[in-house]
């Protein structure tokens, strides 16, 4: 029992110690080992391979019996020396790897929680700036609900700790929201989609203006609570999709015609209902609107509701256009269905429909 304390007690130490310490210590183990074999006449266990591999199942406590001592020298070698050393380097060494694991993973983990990590690995993921309780959460959930692009979230935001915490929404913590070091560990530069929501609207200007400096290229989303902020952020970023408050025409319509409410829900839940989407026209079509609105509710059960010009502002959507309208390859198309449809198929857009 004292030997097997001591043991112990030497493990504990050598844990603490560095790598570089431990490494020449097991070296002064080896040489000693190797001297002590070959002066007692096991100079068949000398060669380095044989030594090396002899040392290790020794030291594992696996001994498979192809290599051992034959003298009583080396037999004694073995017993008080290389057998306790190895397996006291060996499991020291596991143990000290082990705990370098954990304690990186912890610190990794308690970083990323705090908001200080490093996301620049990502690519083509989606940057949400701001936190506004309730808006952000359910802003979130139908993100992550849409099962058609699974692309990773970032939250960019001062709180002090993730607000989501437990969502797998990876966070980043910043001063404020147009913080140059929290929008270099975002990857803003590389985000598909940008979603300015901020506590206010002077923020999420600030945000929107911030993230467009940084890259032009992606789709960015502000939401405004009045319409003067949105001109702002339009004379500076017409590529900008703005959305504004609703609430009040929600219930003024709501109003004029009952259910309209349940209607304005149903389009915007991405996991109930019938539900609004978009695709691009492709290269090379022939078909003109009303020609594709029969073959999608022909053949998809869906509702074609809209277009856009291909390069067009957000200011030029066309709803319920003439029924000759003809389709170009890039424009928008808006479309009504209970789920997001492959409309690849190049023949949706030649030609006439079948009766």
């Amino acid at each position: 029992m004292a030997t097997l304390r001591r043991l112990e007690r030497a493990q504990s130490q050598l844990i603490n110690i560095s790598w570089a310490n431990m490494g020449l210590l097991l070296l002064l183990h080896g040489a000693v080992s190797w001297i002590w074999l070959y002066f007692t006449g096991d100079r068949a266990l000398c060669d380095p391979a044989i030594f090396f591999y002899f040392w290790i199942t020794t030291g594992t406590t696996v001994g498979y019996g192809d290599y051992a001592p034959v003298s009583l020298g080396g037999r004694l070698a073995t017993a008080v020396w290389i057998m306790p050393g190895a397996i006291l380097w060996i499991s020291a060494a596991l143990a000290k790897l082990a705990s370098a694991l954990y304690l990186t993973w912890s610190y990794r983990m308690q970083r990323d929680d705090a908001g200080l990590g490093n996301y620049d690995d990502l690519n083509g993921h989606v940057v949400v700036f701001g936190y506004v309780p309730d808006k952000t959460a359910k802003l979130i959930t139908m993100l992550q609900n849409e099962k058609s692009e699974r692309r990773k979230i970032l939250l960019i935001s001062t709180n002090v700790s993730n607000p989501l915490d437990g969502s797998a929404v990876r966070f980043v913590r910043a001063t404020s929201l147009t913080d140059e070091d929290a929008i270099q560990r975002a990857a803003l530069e590389r985000a598909s989609v940008i979603i300015a929501l901020g506590p206010n609207d002077a923020e999420t200007l600030s945000a929107s203006l911030a993230a467009a400096a940084v890259n032009p290229s992606a789709h960015l989303v502000s939401y405004f609570e009045q319409n003067s902020s949105a001109r702002v952020l339009r004379l500076h970023c017409p590529q900008a999709e703005i959305i504004s408050s609703v609430f009040v025409q929600a219930i003024a319509r709501a109003a004029q015609d009952p259910g309209s409410s349940e209607l304005f829900d149903e389009l915007l839940h991405p996991n109930r209902g019938q539900t609004q989407y978009s695709l691009h026209v492709p290269a090379g079509s022939q078909s003109t609107f009303g020609q594709l609105f029969v073959r999608l509710k022909q053949h998809h059960e869906a509702l074609l509701l809209g277009v856009r010009a291909a390069g067009a502002t957000t200011d030029a959507l066309e709803l319920n256009p003439s029924w000759d309208r003809p389709l170009h390859s890039g424009d928008v198309l808006y479309y009504m269905a209970s789920q997001r449809i492959d409309l690849s198929n190049p023949h949706l857009f030649i030609g006439s429909p079948k009766a």
